[in-house]
């Protein structure tokens, strides 16, 4: 019987994010209310997350920021609301008794919410900074495949931090440069401590020597991908400033008798950022 209720209550959500894909134009006052949505919010604190309440919860939030929704103030309430329900999941990105699937559900909303949200993240606003705490988590976790989700939000941050066209709203050019460097502000502490966690997944694994040639590519793919995270982070920091940070784990790599796999991490990374500002 149990399971029956459990295939049905599946089922029920399931549809319900099929229908959320086609179906546009309804307030987020009225879906933050709708019985559904509350199911499958409340249903974020069971013991087990199922696929159908993630994928619920990440079509809601791709709907509240869909142009033809009314547009995020029209979706605020339901925002809002998704955005409580999700941050109250952070602890159990830390939790080693956590299932690994039911982690990457939980880092998956993290990353969509990262993505879909990030002008509003942009803003610097305090509750924005715990959206951007919690993605530090999820860059923090062990699992490259669980860390590099947020990789596209960190590009997507700084690219609104660092050009000049999304400032042209808060009037002269001095209230727009003002507006400019109090975010990069911000930002700077968050980024400095992204190029800290990153920079480690370039090491050499300690049986490189004797990888496949799948796994050879798919480390050289991570290495890509990092690099371009810390080019990212350079664009907010400045490059010197990024350097500094990488030097730092390198010298701590050297004074690591054995750590030499460490070192080549910090040396590339080193490398990459010096690269980039040469061009």
């Amino acid at each position: 019987m149990y399971s029956s209720l459990s295939l049905f209550h599946s089922l029920v959500l399931e549809a319900f994010a099929s229908w959320l894909r086609l179906r546009h134009g309804i307030s987020g006052s009225v879906l933050a209310c709708h019985p559904l949505v509350y199911t499958a919010l409340s249903s974020l604190s069971s013991e087990t997350l199922s696929e159908a309440v993630v994928n619920v919860i990440s079509e809601l939030i791709y709907y509240s920021t869909a142009g033809n929704s009314g547009g995020i103030p029209v979706q605020m309430p339901l925002i809002q609301v998704i955005v409580l329900q999700v941050m109250s999941l952070k602890e159990q990105l830390r939790d080693s008794s956590k299932d690994e699937e039911d982690v990457k559900a939980i880092a998956r909303l993290f990353a969509d919410m990262g993505d879909l949200y990030v002008e509003l993240i942009a803003t610097g606003s305090d509750e924005s900074i715990m959206i951007v705490n919690a993605l530090l988590e999820v860059a923090s976790h062990p699992e490259y495949d669980i860390a590099s989700m947020t990789f596209n939000f960190w590009h997507s941050l700084q690219h609104i931090l660092t050009k000049r066209d999304p400032y042209t709203s808060f009037g002269n050019e001095v209230s727009n440069e003002g507006e400019r460097s109090r975010r990069l502000q911000v930002f700077r502490s968050v980024y400095e401590f992204l190029v800290s966690l990153v920079s480690f997944r370039v090491k050499y694994p300690q049986d490189y020597q004797t990888l496949s040639v799948e796994d050879l590519k798919e480390f050289k793919q991570t290495r890509y991908a990092v690099a371009d995270v810390l080019i990212d982070s350079a664009s907010v920091l400045g490059g010197d400033a990024t350097l500094r940070i990488l030097y730092v784990k390198l010298y701590e790599a050297l004074s690591c008798f054995g750590e030499w796999t460490q070192s080549m991490a910090s040396s590339r990374s080193c490398s990459v950022l010096h690269q980039s500002y040469i061009k």
